[in-house]
């Protein structure tokens, strides 16, 4: 089962993204600061990260600096930013290998899953309609 860590100081948004990435069967650990994040991936580094650039106390931009820094295995980093702009100067400048801009919806968050944990994108179920025999039924 694919690892990920969820970097973000906003609990709403870290339970959230555990939800939804629960779902589609990967396990997830979070972590409110980046040194908690940078703590955690030395315990035991998982298969990809998804921080916010946007943290109040830890700056995600030090994070991911100090994780290029500091780590030696190397593991894709995604980063969440609430302009695009912001998002593609940190997938650009430091290299990461996916950017969701927030508020992003659930197919963004499949498909920066997808480039991260090189998994394939989870299947629509489809739900059959019940068969219809005759003619409709009038009201009344």
């Amino acid at each position: 089962m694919k690892r990920l860590l969820v970097v973000d100081d906003n609990l709403a948004v870290r339970d959230f993204l555990s939800a939804a990435i629960s779902a589609v069967g990967c396990a997830v650990e979070t972590a409110s600061s980046a040194d908690e994040a940078l703590g955690r991936m030395r315990e035991q580094p998982p298969d990809a990260v998804l921080v916010s650039v946007e943290m109040a106390d830890d700056d995600g931009w030090a994070f991911v600096r100090a994780y290029q820094a500091q780590m030696r295995a190397q593991v894709p980093i995604g980063v969440m930013a609430s302009t695009k702009r912001e998002a593609a100067i940190a997938a650009r400048i430091l290299g990461v290998e996916a950017h969701l801009r927030k508020p992003f919806g659930l197919s963004s968050l499949l498909g920066a899953l997808e480039l991260l944990l090189q998994i394939a994108p989870p299947q629509l179920v489809r739900i059959p309609l019940p068969a219809h025999s005759g003619r409709p039924r009038r009201a009344g």
